[in-house]
C-alpha cells in the first residue's frame, strides 16, 4: 500500500467495545436522521453541550460559532472554505459570486508532513492539492511538529 505520508503505516481499525456495538445496533434499529434539530432534538442538545465543552477547553469566547464534523476532510474543507471566503472578502473579492477565476492569489502554508485530508480539502475548495503557486508552499517543522518558517 503506497502513501505520500511518511508516517502512514496502513489502516489500523480499533476494536469495538460492547457499549459501542450496542449503540450502533440501537442507532440502526431506530433508523433516525439526527442531522437536524427537528428530527432529533436530543442530538442537537448533545451537540450544543459538546461544543460548549470544547469552547471551555480551548478558552474560546462563549459567542464563538462551531460545528461538529464527521471526518478530517470535511473538517478541513469547512475551515479552508471559511478562511478562503474571509481572506478574499478582505481583498474585495466575493468568491461566492465571482468564483476563483481572476481572484487574488492565496498562500496556504503547510508542514512537510501535511495530511492527505488537508490536501484533498485544498483541492475541493479550489486552492489545489499540490502546494504549488496558488495553494501554498511547504515549510519545515521542528521536532514537536511546529512550523519553523524555513523551506
Amino acid at each position: 500500500m503506497a502513501s505520500a505520508g511518511g508516517r502512514f503505516f496502513g489502516f489500523v481499525t480499533g476494536g469495538a467495545l460492547p457499549a459501542t456495538v450496542a449503540a450502533n445496533w440501537l442507532a440502526t434499529a431506530w433508523d433516525q436522521n439526527a442531522g437536524l434539530v427537528v428530527t432529533s432534538p436530543t442530538n442537537a442538545a448533545l451537540e450544543k453541550v459538546s461544543l460548549r465543552w470544547i469552547k471551555d477547553i480551548f478558552h474560546l469566547p462563549c459567542k464563538a460559532r462551531a460545528g461538529l464534523s464527521l471526518a478530517a476532510t470535511a473538517a478541513n474543507f469547512s475551515a479552508l472554505a471559511a478562511a478562503r471566503h474571509t481572506l478574499l472578502a478582505r481583498a474585495g473579492w466575493d468568491v461566492e459570486a465571482q468564483g476563483l477565476f481572476g481572484a487574488p492569489p492565496l498562500t496556504v502554508v503547510v508542514g512537510d508532513e501535511v495530511h492527505a485530508s488537508a490536501q484533498k480539502a485544498l483541492s475541493l475548495v479550489g486552492l489545489g492539492a499540490t502546494g504549488c503557486a496558488r495553494s501554498g508552499r511547504h515549510t519545515r517543522t521542528d521536532a514537536p511538529r511546529r512550523l519553523s518558517g524555513r523551506r
